[in-house]
């Protein structure tokens, strides 16, 4: 389910703007008359596991936000663990900065220009980009920003694949790369200097990068699932040291 909510200049939520529910592949359309800044949230649901191929259901509460600075008559935006850790980002920039420092347009696209950065993705728009599903054959047409995005997300899947976790691990996982991302960097921190751990491990901030790109290079190279084209010679996602 994907709800729409207005968002106030403090970046509480306001006004419900609309529910709706993704297709098969995980599409959706909202219709509503207000323009201007929002925050998507999308609860429970179920997607296929790019490692894996396997369906899998989410727990209802499990949910994940997109914050947008401005809507027109037809905006694209995607919801993905990455423009959650940009919607908590700016949770946390809100609470460490003055209200006369920025409004909260600038910082929302600030957080979601970290969160792109962080994971090598210069110059990729995580919002308004469609990741594309590598698991599929037409994802070879896709733009390499789209293929780029994909892989990231992908990569979050064979991690789990790789330490043999569940489901539900996967999304401690992406929680906890969402507390890291508090304080603007993928560092092992989160936004109060508390190191992040997940199911009581620390987590080695250089350890996680590596195991995270080795993820995505293990990826490509599963020719039964990678179905893009793509190679670690197109995309080799280095996550940048603080």
């Amino acid at each position: 389910m994907v709800t729409a909510y207005a968002l106030q200049s403090d970046g509480t939520l306001g006004e419900k703007l609309g529910t709706t529910t993704t297709d098969e592949n995980g599409r959706y359309r909202l219709r509503f008359a207000y323009q201007g800044m929002i925050q998507l949230q999308s609860e429970g649901g179920q997607y296929a596991d790019e490692a894996t191929g396997d369906q899998v259901v989410l727990q209802a509460q499990t949910r994940l936000r997109t914050m947008l600075a401005s809507t027109d008559k037809e905006t694209t935006a995607s919801i993905t663990p990455l423009t959650e850790m940009a919607a908590e980002r700016v949770q946390t920039r809100l609470r460490t900065m003055t209200q006369s420092q920025l409004h909260l347009q600038d910082h929302i696209a600030e957080a979601n220009s970290e969160v792109s950065q962080a994971f090598d993705l210069y110059g990729v728009d995580i919002t308004a980009t469609e990741p594309a599903d590598l698991t599929q054959t037409q994802s070879r047409e896709r733009t390499m920003n789209q293929k780029k995005y994909g892989a990231i997300l992908a990569g979050f899947c064979q991690v789990a694949k790789l330490e043999s976790k569940t489901a539900d691990s996967v999304m401690e996982m992406i929680q906890a790369m969402v507390q890291d991302m508090q304080d603007g960097s993928l560092g092992g921190n989160d936004g109060d200097g508390t190191s992040i751990s997940v199911s009581t491990e620390v987590v080695a901030p250089l350890q996680a990068r590596n195991q995270f790109r080795t993820a995505v290079q293990n990826f490509y190279q599963n020719q039964q699932r990678n179905q893009s084209g793509m190679a670690i010679s197109d995309f080799d996602p280095v996550i940048p040291q603080n």
